[in-house]
């Protein structure tokens, strides 16, 4: 091994050491919590042959994976200790990490249609009637675009269509995922500027059409507050915004229709329970579009419902998997079917009708709605940290903020000095550091935004 090599690791692991091994006790009680998820998983599988093999391909692939992981600093060890160059070294670890990890990628991909085929077809088939799935089907893009619904429909792409009947109700869903086309400048490699198209993502989720025997009045959308693809809250042309009886669910969802009676016709205290039913279950941004004789249900999800991931056991998956199906069951069962079967509000009983269900308070849905734009730009994050670092400036630092900066021009050292007042700094450096977050330009306004963060921790620790 060289001197420089081995000082390298020397300083790797003096300024690294004690960090290093909190990972790896961290990392111990993870696998811990790990193995006993296995163990259940494995436990609720035993006596089912098609499960166990999938299990044994899902271990596999995750084993390979651990694997590569651990080849790397094995494979970077070995080669400096084989006075390879620290390139060189680099190079043999990431090709060995990069070799296991393909290898479980495409034993996860087997895993997952065998999971589809074997699963979820089997538990589609004991809930509903005529079954149809389609794992790599979905809506077609005439469909999406004839609804006029989404902002953006650029590019369509999604998968696992389901279409069937549930007592009588024919109804379809896939997983879907739109996206937004934008240009912006960038230089080629001789300095020439040039447009560059670029995607971002309008809506991931869920599409789910039930058709009913009977149409409704007109058109009508209600969108939840939270949910921001939907073209009618930023374009309300030939539409008007209708509010209902109940104060809470107009502080939750916006309806809209071209006639404000289509909306009342449509907007009944079943369909009201239906959609908070709805909104409980899935916990996040969704919307409803009433047209012709089908109901649309638009929900953003994180995950593809029907597809397997990396942190779930084979157990878990068949527990999501039951949820997706119980969703569609309750929902239907919620909105429509209880007002057929002779129940308290049924026509003709001469009982009251049911009261509604009892509305989140409205702090609860103030919090859902940061924690749901989080999740989504974790840089937002940065927000709270510098609304921590404007109070802790305006109580140490009240009589002001000195900025000094030392310029070289020419080869003389300029020094150039303002004293501001720190609640004028505050309210300037809060604007520069917080508005490229609302960029929707991707990653690069984000980053600007940490840089300028830590510039003004810099400024503020130096007027200590």
């Amino acid at each position: 091994m060289s001197d420089i090599s081995y000082l390298v690791v020397l300083l790797i692991f003096e300024l690294a050491g004690p960090a290093i091994l909190v990972a790896l006790f961290v990392w111990g009680l993870f696998i811990l919590r790990r193995c006993y998820r296995e163990m259940k998983s494995l436990d609720a599988s035993r006596g089912d042959e098609a499960a166990m093999a999938l299990e044994g391909k899902r271990i596999q692939a995750l084993a390979i994976k651990v694997l590569g992981f651990l080849l790397w600093p094995v494979g970077f060890v070995a080669a400096l200790a084989a006075d390879a160059e620290l390139e060189v070294a680099l190079g043999v670890a990431t090709l060995c990490t990069g070799a296991c990890l393909a290898w479980s990628a495409n034993l996860r991909r087997t895993y997952n249609e065998g999971f589809k085929e074997n699963v979820v077809l089997a538990e589609l088939s004991k809930h509903f009637d005529k079954l149809e799935y389609a794992p790599g089907a979905r809506f077609s893009d005439e469909e999406i675009r004839d609804l006029h619904f989404f902002a953006h429909e650029d590019r369509i792409t999604g998968n696992d269509l389901i279409e069937a009947d549930y007592r009588n109700i024919h109804f379809r869903q896939c997983d879907l995922r739109l996206a937004e086309r934008y240009f912006e400048t960038a230089l080629d490699d001789d300095g020439v500027s040039r447009q560059v198209e670029r995607f971002r993502d309008a809506f991931q989720g869920r599409i789910m059409r039930f058709d009913f025997a009977e149409p409704f009045r007109g058109e009508v959308q209600v969108v939840k507050r939270t949910f921001d693809g939907a073209r009618v809250t930023s374009a309300r042309s030939g539409w008007q915004r209708v509010e209902t009886e109940l104060e809470q669910f107009n502080e939750r969802f916006l309806a809209f229709a071209h006639d404000p009676v289509d909306a009342m016709a449509v907007l009944t205290p079943q369909m009201i329970e239906g959609i908070s039913y709805l909104e409980r279950a899935v916990k996040g941004p969704l919307a409803f579009l009433f047209t012709g004789s089908s109901m649309y249900a638009f929900i953003e999800l994180d995950r593809e419902a029907y597809d397997v991931t990396d942190n779930k056991t084979l157990l878990e998956e068949r527990e999501l998997l039951h949820g997706d199906i119980m969703l569609v069951k309750d929902f239907l069962n919620t909105m429509y079917f209880r007002r057929q079967e002779n129940g308290p509000d049924a026509p003709g009983t001469g009982r009251p009708p049911r009261p509604l269900p009892e509305e989140a308070p409205t702090d609860g849905y103030l919090f859902e709605t940061i924690l749901y734009r989080v999740r989504k730009d974790p840089f937002l994050l940065l927000i709270g940290a510098y609304a921590a670092s404007a109070a802790y400036a305006l109580i140490e630092l009240p009589g002001g903020i000195e900025m000094t900066l030392n310029i070289s021009v020419f080869g003389d050292n300029v020094s150039t000095y303002q004293h501001v007042p720190t609640i004028l700094y505050v309210i300037v450096a809060g604007l520069v550091v917080c508005l490229p977050l609302f960029s929707r330009n991707g990653l690069v306004p984000r980053l600007w935004a940490v840089l300028l963060f830590l510039l003004n921790l810099f400024f503020i620790n130096m007027n200590l």
